[in-house]
């Protein structure tokens, strides 16, 4: 059953780098699926933000110490189920990369599962 957020949720803040990420993946979504496979896309990626601040430790993410500490990962397609669309993306392709700071999930990127993680993230702070 999908999530809501609600009061029992944590705050979510989504980084520059990771907002730049979502417009990338959503142009790149509706030109290569349309405005059908853009709305599935954006409702997947949505619902996985409300699932991580309901549950920064919920089924699917994984620590990345070995990209940086505290570092984790939560792939899309750990999402999928209960994503509430008429049909699911069949094969998301990207990840969430965070971190807990404060009590506060703090999105960093959203990258392609293909893409070498410790490149694209600034683990230098």
């Amino acid at each position: 059953m999908p999530r809501k957020a609600s009061e029992s949720c944590t705050a979510l803040v989504i980084s520059a780098a990771a907002e730049c990420d979502i417009e990338d993946i959503l142009y790149w979504t509706s030109h290569t699926f349309g405005a059908v496979g853009r709305k599935r896309y954006e409702a997947l990626i949505q619902n996985a933000f409300i699932e991580l601040a309901c549950d920064p430790n919920c089924l699917g993410t994984r620590p990345r110490d070995d990209i940086g500490k505290g570092i984790r990962s939560f792939h899309l397609s750990s999402s999928r189920k209960s994503t509430k669309t008429r049909h699911q993306v069949a094969k998301p392709r990207h990840l969430v990369f965070f971190q807990m700071i404060d009590g506060v999930v703090n999105v960093l990127r959203l990258l392609h599962d293909s893409m070498d993680f410790a490149q694209h993230l600034d683990i230098s702070a």
